[in-house]
């Protein structure tokens, strides 16, 4: 009798421990992670509706889809995924020299024409430079 009491205290120690695992594993992981890093701030306080791009490079693709920002809007790019730091991680690991560019335009085409022409203003950021900015870019 002694031995079926030890052996099911035993299961359900097994049991509680199985259960406190996974659910410490499941409080790691909602916690530890934030998918969508919404770090950077694009603020754009003219007239008209910009539309932007970010790349860690400054050479422009024509097949690169720009997003959009109306007038006196704020968005916050998923241009990163992972937790604290993954900005600052991607930007020094990806980019020859720790910049963020910014690219934005007049119009959401991106072509040849508006490539070759310059029909574009870049902002370059170091990410020292986006920490003291507080992670917000303000377009005036």
């Amino acid at each position: 009798m002694k031995k079926k009491i030890n052996y099911i205290m035993d299961q359900i120690n097994k049991h509680i421990m199985q259960k406190l695992i996974f659910l410490i594993c499941f409080i790691m992981l909602s916690y530890g992670c934030d998918i969508d890093s919404k770090k950077l701030q694009i603020v754009n306080q003219r007239n008209e509706t910009l539309f932007y791009e970010l790349q860690v490079d400054t050479f422009l693709k024509n097949k690169t889809y720009l997003y959009e920002i109306a007038p006196f809007e704020t968005v916050w790019p998923l241009f990163v995924r992972g937790s604290k730091g993954a900005w600052e991680y991607t930007i020094n690991r990806e980019s020859k020299d720790s910049t963020l560019h910014i690219f934005v335009f007049k119009t959401n085409r991106l072509d040849d024409t508006v490539i070759r022409n310059h029909n574009y203003e870049r902002f370059d950021f170091k990410v020292k430079e986006l920490d003291s900015l507080k992670w917000i870019v303000i377009f005036k």
